[in-house]
């Protein structure tokens, strides 16, 4: 196992109050003030981690200067780019990002250090799947929800955005043979309850599922394990709001994997399992 800290590279926040400029201070701003809206925009270079490393976790980690307004219901959303940001970057010129985020309720927190993880964005980054063109983050834009938050040029370590990266780095095996890594995609359409199809892990070292809901009703995820592929054992299990995307690492060990959903009424699922196997 590794670890690895890496530093914001550059961060930027831009605004409909001067739709033609960006700002680029010690602070990075994020939400709607009652007339304008700030997103802001970070990147980290994780290029130096070993190229066929398995990230097991990604925790961004921010620290929070000023709530403007507190409120007893605050949520920040981080999206992974498209596109790169940078001097050219202004309101009315943003960069197109997926529509996947993450979302965290940072209510709670009035000051210091607020952690997001961000495995799933990391993972899709190392696999090569997603360009890590950088994150962009917003806070509701609907209400009065103005954050701050350190940036990249802070003088302060304490405050500059960290990401800490934990992972696998695969060992020579077979005649100097390297470890595999796997990925399996399949759509699940189901009534009340849904069963995926069966995945033979005899030889995986580590995995993880990826669960998003493309359908209309938030539902139950769970990862089943079996030593025979009849007799099944529920492992970690998660509920998938809507339009939201999971990650289940199991935590026990079998023979077999099989994810199963349950709702009330129809359902409709995203599975991608990606782990490593011997060659």
């Amino acid at each position: 196992m590794g670890e690895a800290i890496f530093l914001a590279d550059k961060s930027l926040t831009i605004t409909n109050e001067k739709p033609e400029e960006n700002i680029n201070t010690d602070i990075i701003c994020c939400g709607f003030n009652g007339n304008f809206i700030y997103r802001s925009f970070l990147k980290f270079d994780i290029s130096s981690l070993p190229y066929n490393a398995f990230i097991t976790s990604a925790i961004l980690q921010l620290f929070l200067i000023e709530d403007y307004f507190k409120c007893l219901s605050k949520n920040l959303y981080a999206y992974m780019l498209q596109e790169d940001f940078g001097d050219f970057t202004t309101y009315n010129h943003q960069p197109k990002f997926y529509n996947d985020y993450i979302r965290t309720n940072i209510s709670y927190k009035k000051y210091g250090l607020i952690n997001i993880n961000i495995t799933s964005f990391a993972q899709r980054w190392m696999s090569g799947e997603v360009i890590n063109k950088g994150i962009l983050l917003r806070c509701e834009e609907n209400k009065k929800s103005l954050v701050a938050f350190g940036s990249s040029k802070s003088s302060q370590y304490s405050t500059i955005p960290k990401l800490y990266i934990n992972f696998i780095k695969p060992r020579v095996y077979d005649e100097g043979k390297f470890i595999e890594v796997k990925e399996e995609v399949m759509d699940l359409n189901f009534i009340n309850t849904g069963y995926s199809s069966v995945y033979d892990v005899s030889r995986m070292i580590i995995g993880s599922f990826f669960i998003k809901n493309t359908g209309y009703k938030d539902i139950d995820v769970c990862v089943d394990v079996s030593a025979d592929g009849l007799t099944w054992v529920r492992d970690i299990e998660k509920r998938v709001c809507i339009s939201q995307c999971e990650i289940l690492v199991p935590k026990y060990y079998g023979k077999y994997y099989r994810i199963s959903t349950y709702t009330n009424g129809e359902g409709r699922v995203n599975i991608k399992f990606i782990y490593q196997v011997y060659k």
